[in-house]
Order: structure tokens, then sequence, then C-alpha cells
């Protein structure tokens, strides 16, 4: 789980000023974050 933050602030660090690009990753972020905490049983 650690890791896939640290690769999201990696991204989001990367993008700069790109808002399309940043609202793409925020809902892949969001997304992941909700695949990992339904498998986790949360």
């Amino acid at each position: 789980m650690k890791a896939s933050l640290d690769q999201t602030k990696a991204t989001w660090a990367s993008m700069g000023a790109d808002k399309a690009a940043l609202g793409q990753a925020c809902k892949a972020a969001s997304d992941a974050f909700a695949a990992q905490a339904t498998a986790m049983k949360c």
C-alpha cells in the first residue's frame, strides 16, 4: 500500500501543472485505493 502511495506522489510531482492529467491521476489513485480497501475487507 505504501509503495502505491509513493508511486502516486512521484507521478503527481512529475506532472506539474497539467490539470487534466492531474484529475485522471487522482481518479486512478482513488479507484486503486478503493480496490485495495475492498480486497483487504476494510
